[in-house]
């Protein structure tokens, strides 16, 4: 009867799988964490700002690491511009003097095509980014997602 008991428990662990060792691809998270790192990560979990994340990749399905910077009722601060090639550029600032830091930059730019805007995350949504910025594609490319694209959080 122990043994029936421990097969079922071992058999509900390997479907429900709480834990999962994941792969890092790629270097947008570094220093923290590198390519081909291995992390642990968990599959129940409750979500704060600075955890680390694996979501599902909204393009390709696929996963990607990341940190939680924003959560529901936080604000954000975009600002847009227009570089002499024509190119459209973004920077954004979080936190609770995110809004002088914008304002700043755009006083130092003085540009009156730029465009500067403050967001809401909205209900059962984060704001995701690499902690390696200059090499990450994350919220800035394609929003703030719902909790439900979170697949684990790295222990």
């Amino acid at each position: 009867m122990i043994q029936i008991l421990i097969a079922i428990c071992a058999l509900a662990f390997i479907i429900i799988r709480p834990y999962r060792v994941i792969l890092v691809n790629g270097s947008s998270m570094m220093p923290n964490y590198h390519n081909k790192q291995i992390v642990l990560a968990v599959r129940y979990f409750d979500i704060n700002k600075g955890d680390v994340v694996v979501v599902r990749d909204p393009d390709t399905n696929g996963r990607l690491i990341k940190r939680i910077v924003a959560v529901e009722g936080d604000y954000y601060w975009q600002y847009i511009w227009i570089d002499e090639k024509k190119n459209s550029n973004e920077l954004y600032w979080f936190g609770a003097d995110a809004e002088a830091q914008a304002k700043k930059f755009q006083a130092q730019n003085n540009n009156p095509n730029d465009k500067l805007s403050k967001h809401q995350i909205k209900e059962n949504h984060v704001f995701i980014l690499g902690d390696n910025i200059k090499n990450s594609i994350d919220s800035r490319e394609f929003g703030p997602m719902h909790v439900n694209s979170i697949l684990y959080k790295v222990m």
